[in-house]
């Protein structure tokens, strides 16, 4: 798989749109090819922000997730929630280039997923092109962060191993490669974070069909 950073300028909340923005970072895009956006970027196009001081951040971070875990429970201060059926660190909320704001998760993030990918497809006459919307976290028990997948359109996210046979002829029982994560962590490689403004990478070779797909692929009930 081949990953190739996309450098946009720095933006802060509001000041542009996204497919704005895309028409001045991506001048050129081939068939098969996965954008990766990180899950800020798409946040601050939508403007979906709150002022640090306009409301506590544990509260907000109560109110922005579905289930959560107090910090007290960590020995390292770490605020666990599952929002969108995602486990992740305080809900996904960020502080870091947010220009004095909370940046939250996306409204919608498999919206502005499936957005994206019909405005790619119709400005450059493709069919086979993914999109994932992305975002940042750590492992329990783990130091160091790794890229997720919040939502992804154009490409199947699972690759079922299940039946086909291991090395040694043993056909495997439970095995699904989440290919839409592993787009995630390679965006990772790099991306926008600290004061780098690499927010979207394109990936080359990911192995796609032109179907639409749901997120709802890579959620366990």
């Amino acid at each position: 798989m081949i990953v190739t950073a996309i450098k946009t300028i720095k933006i802060a909340a509001g000041s542009i749109g996204l497919t704005e923005l895309l028409d001045a970072a991506i001048t050129n895009l081939d068939e098969g090819v996965v954008v990766a956006i990180t899950s800020k970027l798409v946040s601050l196009c939508e403007t979906n922000i709150v002022p640090i001081g306009a409301i506590g951040k544990e509260q907000l971070i109560i109110q922005e997730s579905n289930f959560y875990l107090p910090a007290s429970f960590s020995k390292y201060g770490h605020h666990f929630t599952i929002t969108n059926n995602t486990l992740i660190p305080m809900a996904g909320i960020d502080e870091s280039n947010g220009a004095g704001h909370y940046v939250l998760w996306p409204k919608d993030a498999q919206k502005s997923a499936n957005e994206v990918r019909h405005y790619l497809v119709e400005r450059f006459g493709l069919n086979e092109v993914g999109v994932v919307i992305t975002d940042s976290t750590c492992q329990p028990l783990r130091r160091g962060t790794t890229g997720i997948a919040l939502a992804y359109s154009g490409f199947q996210a699972l690759h079922d191993y299940v039946g086909s046979p291991d090395l040694f002829g043993r056909p495997f029982g439970v095995s699904q490669s989440k290919r839409g994560w592993r787009i995630g962590r390679r965006r990772c490689t790099g991306d926008g974070r600290r004061r780098r403004t690499n927010p979207s990478v394109h990936t080359l070779g990911a192995d796609l069909r032109a179907v639409p797909a749901a997120r709802s692929q890579l959620v366990r009930a």
